[in-house]
């Protein structure tokens, strides 16, 4: 299973750059809009600069890329804030990971 979704990022995933404090890293993943208000609204997030929106995007990242909430992932000239990660599991094995975001810039 685990060489299976590896397999998958490799083969279908879109090439993303992630920026952290410490440097970039260069990654094959998948980045979806989502468009329901209702659970985007049940997702709030504060920040030292005020509430911002659940997520606007959904990131699918292989295991291996060390990303941390707060972090830039970039995709086609784009920008998106990472503000939730989560690891998904298969028996006890990480599979991969998916994180919320928001548009850098946007609202």
């Amino acid at each position: 299973m685990v060489r299976t979704v590896e397999k998958m990022f490799r083969r279908y995933g879109t090439r993303m750059c992630l920026q952290t404090r410490v440097g970039s890293e260069e990654f094959c993943g998948f980045l979806h809009f989502i468009t329901s208000r209702s659970w985007q609204n049940s997702k709030r997030d504060v920040t030292p600069l005020g509430e911002t929106p659940g997520g606007h995007y959904v990131v699918l990242m292989p295991v291996d890329v060390q990303a941390t909430p707060g972090d830039e992932v970039e995709q086609c000239g784009k920008s998106f804030i990472l503000r939730r990660l989560e690891f998904m599991y298969y028996r006890d094995k990480a599979l991969y990971q998916w994180g919320l975001c928001v548009e850098k810039g946007g609202e």
